[in-house]
Formats: structure tokens, sequence, C-alpha cells
């Protein structure tokens, strides 16, 4: 399941399900029981007499390793960190939490004045770290000129995103309904030849296809797959957003409609028998439509510019680099191509197109412009956008 979209409200009902097992096991877990004898194990002992300090030192732990770490950490790496955090966990209790609970050593009095000198010590280290911006300057200056154009394109990007993906008029943030629509989303001529449908990986497209084809609806909204008569986690306005789409594609007709997404982030939905809901219904209403599933875009768990800073890479390496979502990607690929072919529909693999075997470019080159396929982690360049929607629209 994929952790990015799979939220749980906590604290909920929810939490009555640890809480009520946890009063099982103090209710019934005595010294005569099989599990009462099991969790008296000096093992399962030792490991809640360190249980807090355990608590204490996995996060930081875990967090560091995977921000120094270019790549998610792997097994190997994982229990290292585990083992790591017990030992940091026993030295802490042993030499901190265990002194700091003896009476003798240490008064209320004491304790209160070292908790208090120790806030204030961290509230002076990070009110510094923000004054200085996260010392970004002093991680800048260590950055070649190549690998500071990368870090900048990526900070343009997020400046442009407003007008690259017409977002508040045609690409609908969170807090919007259909109604934000404008009239600029209906395309440019008033022939309504195609229509781009999904989410913010959909709005990306666009900017290609609207470079190329001047008649392109967008009907694009943040977190928004198009799913029909679905509610999503987070987005309460999809459901009515994606009606009136279905609306318009009665009123339209479209030649070509393009459903495109990051169908990664909406795998534990099952997104293939939603789909299949989708195009039963534009079957119905526009059977004149060609429509396309555009598969996910190559993306990495962190920013591609970041990614190529670390592997010392600039805008001249058009290599194809490793990443560990691939193997996920393609096989959400494949269950969309199936459901093309049983739905009797198009279906395109951008996967397919920008990568081979276990890897994907990590840099692409149209008319002398040269950028990352991806700009942050899993959105197309104005570049890769030009490039697919190329190949889209020679179908």
């Amino acid at each position: 399941m994929d952790k990015r979209n799979l939220r749980i409200s906590f604290p909920s009902l929810y939490a009555l399900v640890p809480t009520i097992g946890t009063l099982l096991l103090i209710l019934f877990s005595t010294s005569t029981t099989l599990l009462g004898k099991f969790l008296s194990l000096k093992p399962l002992v030792f490991t809640g007499l360190i249980s807090y300090s355990l608590y204490l030192w996995h996060l930081p732990l875990f967090v560091f390793a995977r921000h120094i770490l270019i790549e998610e950490p792997n097994k190997i790496i994982l229990i290292g960190l585990i083992l790591l955090s017990f030992i940091f966990a026993y030295i802490s209790w042993r030499f901190v939490e265990k002194p700091f609970r003896d009476r003798n050593l240490f008064s209320q009095r004491k304790i209160f004045l070292y908790s208090l000198s120790g806030i204030f010590c961290f509230l002076v280290i990070g009110s510094i770290i923000i004054f200085n911006n996260g010392f970004e300057s002093s991680f800048k200056a260590k950055l070649s000129k190549d690998q500071l154009s990368l870090l900048s394109l990526q900070e343009a990007y997020r400046q442009e995103i407003d007008s690259m993906y017409r977002r508040g008029e045609c690409h609908l943030r969170t807090d919007q309904t259909y109604k934000d629509f404008t009239n600029s989303c209906f395309g440019k001529n008033q022939e309504k030849d195609y229509l781009i449908w999904g989410d913010s990986n959909a709005g990306a497209l666009f900017y290609g296809l609207d470079f190329y084809a001047k008649t392109v609806v967008q009907f694009t909204s943040t977190g928004c797959p198009p799913f029909i008569a679905e509610d999503i986690f987070m987005r309460p306005n999809c459901r009515e957003v994606n009606d009136y789409v279905i609306n318009q594609i009665k009123k339209l007709n479209p030649k070509k409609i393009w459903l495109h997404s990051d169908w990664f982030r909406y795998k534990s939905l099952d997104p293939v028998t939603k789909l299949e809901k989708t195009l039963k219904l534009i079957n119905e209403i526009s059977p004149s439509s060609e429509v396309y599933i555009v598969g996910g875009v190559p993306q990495w768990e962190r920013t591609l510019p970041r990614i190529m800073i670390k592997k010392s890479l600039n805008l001249n390496n058009t290599d194809f680099i490793s990443t560990p979502l691939l193997s996920e990607l393609k096989s959400i690929d494949n269950h969309l191509r199936i459901l093309a072919d049983k739905s009797k529909v198009f279906f395109l693999s951008p996967i397919d197109f920008f990568c081979k075997e276990s890897l994907c470019l990590a840099v692409v080159k149209l008319d002398e412009i040269t950028e990352p396929i991806i700009w942050d982690n899993n959105h197309l360049t104005k570049t890769a956008s030009k490039i697919l929607a190329e190949e889209l629209l020679s179908k």
C-alpha cells in the first residue's frame, strides 16, 4: 500500500484499538498465562525498559539516514539502523534516564532547572537555524555552477507552476470547486478536439499538449484522479469536479480524451477498478471519442534535481539513472494496459517511452533546451511535457 496515500485520522476511534488491546494485556497477562510468560522473557522486559529512549532515538536516525542517502535505505541498512537505535537507547537509558530517576542524585528542583536549560538551548539553536534559513547559503557555497543551475531550475519551477498549470482557473486547488473553471479551460479555438482530465500530473502534461494543439480542453485538479462517483480522502470537492467533467464530455464530444494522473499515488484506492467505471461511462455518453489512458511518469522518492546534485550529474548528462519505484510503476502500467485492451481504448506508457530496463532518463533535450525530465519528484518539466505531448498527438 502506498504510504503517501494511507492516512488515518489520529486521535480518533481508531485509537481505541491499541488502547483496548493494551488494557486487555494488562488485565489478563498474569504470570500464570502463556502470554504473560512470553512477555516476561528477559529480551522483551529489556526492550520495555529502554522503550522510551528507543522511541526517541529511532526517528532521528531514520530521518537523517534517508536525508544522507540518495535512495531509500535497503534492508541491510534498515537492520543496522534498528540495532544502532537499540545501542543508543541503552546508553541514554543507562547514563541519562536511569540516573535522573534516582532521587538521591537529582531532586525535582534540579530536574526542573536542567529541563529548563535544555529547552532554552534548543530554542536558541532552533532560532539560529531558522534565522539562517537552514544554512542554505553554506549548502549552496559547496555546489558547482552546474549544480547551482539545477537547484535554481527547481526553485524557478516552484514559482512557475501557477502559470504552467493555469492553477486557479483550469487546474483547481484543493479548496476550489468545478464552478471555478473559467472559459479559458475550453481551449483557444472553437473546435474542442482534445480534452485532458486528471490531477496535477495531467496539469503538467497539458503544457506540452497546449503548446502543439490549441484546442485542448483542460479539466485538472490537485489530487483528483478521473474516478467518477468517488470520494477522495482530503479532496472533498473531487466528486463534484469529476461529475462536472463527465457532463462536459457529453456536451463537447471531443475527438480525443486523455486520462492521466499519478496512478502510483492512488494505488491503495484500486485505480484500475475505478478507472474502468469511468471508461464505461465515457463510452456511453461520447462513444465516438478516442480515449487514451496515459500511464504514470518516471518518478523518484526525492526531487530529481537534488538526486542529480548528489550523484554529481548536470544538464550535460543524458544518462539513464535508477529509481527504486520503477518496478511498482511498471506493475501499475501493466494493469492499466490490460484495462485499456479490455475496454478497447488506447494506452501510452511514459515509463516505456522514457525508461529502459531498470533505468530512466534524467535529462531531456528539445530545441536546444535541456532540462531534467522531472522538476520535483513526479511532475514533468516543460521540455519533457512537450516531448511526451508530441508522442501523444502523433497517435
